[in-house]
C-alpha cells in the first residue's frame, strides 16, 4: 500500500481537494479525500506543496512510429505505396524504447493513441498503449485496434496518387460500398443457411467500421473537410471522431449539431500550406460554444511532452482552466473508451497519476513523479 498525503489533488471528477490524501492498493485508488487516516503498514509519501493529477492522455500522436533522431529510416508512420491501407497496424511499427516515450513521461503523458501517418486516404489502424513499461510493445497495449485512421485533407504527406479531395472522398465511398456489398452477400448466405463467405483482409476492417466495432478517426483541417467528414458518417452510419480541426471555429453550428467526439490540435506549430489557419484560439472558441474535446500535440507536429503546454496556451487564449485540464485527461479517456479506468482520480480506478512541483500550467512547474 502507498499513502500520498498533503497534496493538492485535481481529480477531474469534482472540486480540487486541498491538503488531501490518496491511498493506493494493488495498483488501484482505494481512497481519496481529506481527513483520511493512513493504514498501518502503508508507505507514506508527503506531497506538501505538490499537485496531483491523473496521467495525461495523448489522443492522437505518433511516438515510436516517427522515431527520434534517426531520420527517414525511423519514419514508420507512412506506407508510401499504399493509399487504402485498411489492414495496416500502427502497433507493428512502434519502437517501444524510442526517446519520445521518455519525453512523454517527462511531460506527464502516460497513455497515447498511436495513429498511422497522413500519406494515405486510409492510413491504417491505431493502437492505444502506455508510454512506460516493457520493451515488448504488445505488453503495453491498452486497446488495439482502437480506430481506423482516415485522411480527408489531401496534399500533406501525399507523395503520389490521390491529391484531390473529391477523388479521395469518392475512393473512400467506393471502399465502403464494397464492404456493404460483402455484408449483403454474407447476410443472404446466413439467411439461406449456405456457406458464409469470409471478408478479405482489406474489407474486414471496413466491415468492423460499418458494424460499429471500429470507430473512424478522420483528419480534417478546413471547413469543408469537417463538413465532408460529417456527411460521410451520416451517409454510411459509422462512428466518427474528428481530428485536428484547424478551422473548427468556422464550423461551430455543424459541430454542435453533430455532437461527435473531437481531437483538437496541434495548435503549437507554424502556419504553412494547408495548416495556415491554425490558431491558438481555436480550443477556446470551441469550448465557449459548449463543445467537449481532447487536445492533442499530434506528435511529432508538436513534441508530446508539450501536451500540457498546449492546454496551458489554450487556457490563456480563452479556454476555461478546468476544461483545458479535462481536455488532456478525462475527455480523451472518454473518447478512447477508457474513462472507467483512467482520466480522473476516483476510487476504483487505476492509480495512473502524475505529481507536479506546482500547478501544471505554470511555466516553471516540472513533473516530479509519474
Amino acid at each position: 500500500m502507498l499513502f500520498l498525503e498533503n497534496a493538492r489533488i485535481m481529480t477531474m471528477a469534482g472540486a480540487v481537494l486541498e491538503n488531501a490524501s490518496l491511498l493506493i492498493k494493488d495498483g488501484l485508488i482505494a481512497q481519496v479525500g481529506t481527513g483520511l487516516t493512513c493504514p498501518e503498514g502503508a508507505e507514506v509519501i508527503d506531497l506538501a506543496g505538490k499537485t496531483l493529477t491523473p496521467g495525461l492522455i495523448e489522443a492522437c500522436g505518433r511516438p515510436g512510429l516517427h522515431e527520434e533522431t534517426v531520420g527517414p529510416i525511423g519514419a514508420d508512420e507512412d506506407e508510401k505505396k499504399e493509399r487504402l491501407g485498411t489492414y495496416l497496424k500502427a502497433l507493428d511499427g512502434i519502437l517501444p524504447n524510442d526517446l519520445s516515450f521518455e519525453d512523454a513521461l517527462e511531460g506527464g503523458v502516460t497513455t497515447v493513441n498511436v495513429c498511422p501517418g497522413t500519406s494515405a486516404i486510409i492510413a491504417g489502424q491505431s493502437a492505444v498503449i502506455t508510454t512506460a513499461g516493457s520493451n515488448i510493445v504488445d505488453e503495453r497495449v491498452v486497446k488495439e485496434p482502437f480506430a481506423l485512421f482516415v485522411n480527408l485533407v489531401g496534399g500533406g504527406n501525399f507523395r503520389q496518387g490521390f491529391r484531390d479531395r473529391s477523388e479521395m472522398i469518392a475512393k473512400l465511398g467506393a471502399e465502403l460500398q464494397k464492404a456493404k456489398e460483402f455484408m449483403a452477400k454474407r447476410d443472404k448466405a446466413i439467411a439461406e443457411e449456405k456457406d458464409v463467405p469470409e471478408a478479405s483482409y482489406r474489407l474486414a476492417p471496413l466491415v468492423d467500421v460499418l458494424e460499429g466495432r471500429l470507430p473512424v478517426i478522420m483528419q480534417v483541417v478546413l471547413l469543408h473537410d469537417i463538413q465532408n467528414a460529417l456527411e460521410l458518417a451520416e451517409e454510411h452510419g459509422f462512428k466518427l471522431i474528428l481530428q485536428r480541426l484547424s478551422e473548427g471555429y468556422y464550423a461551430i453550428e455543424d459541430l454542435v449539431q453533430a455532437d461527435v467526439p473531437m481531437i483538437v490540435g496541434p495548435i503549437l506549430m507554424n502556419r504553412r500550406g494547408l495548416f495556415r489557419t491554425t490558431s491558438h484560439k481555436t480550443p477556446g472558441v470551441l469550448a465557449q460554444a459548449g463543445l467537449k474535446f481532447a487536445l492533442s500535440t499530434e506528435h511529432p507536429q508538436t513534441g508530446i511532452d508539450h501536451l500540457v503546454t498546449t492546454a496551458a496556451i489554450a487556457c490563456r487564449e480563452g479556454m476555461p482552466e478546468e476544461e483545458a485540464l479535462k481536455a488532456i485527461t478525462i475527455y480523451p479517456a472518454e473518447i478512447l473508451g477508457l474513462a472507467d479506468q483512467i482520466g480522473s482520480i476516483e476510487k476504483g480506478k487505476k492509480a495512473d497519476l502524475v505529481v507536479w512541483s506546482g500547478h501544471p500550467f505554470e511555466t516553471l512547474t516540472r513533473v516530479d513523479k509519474v
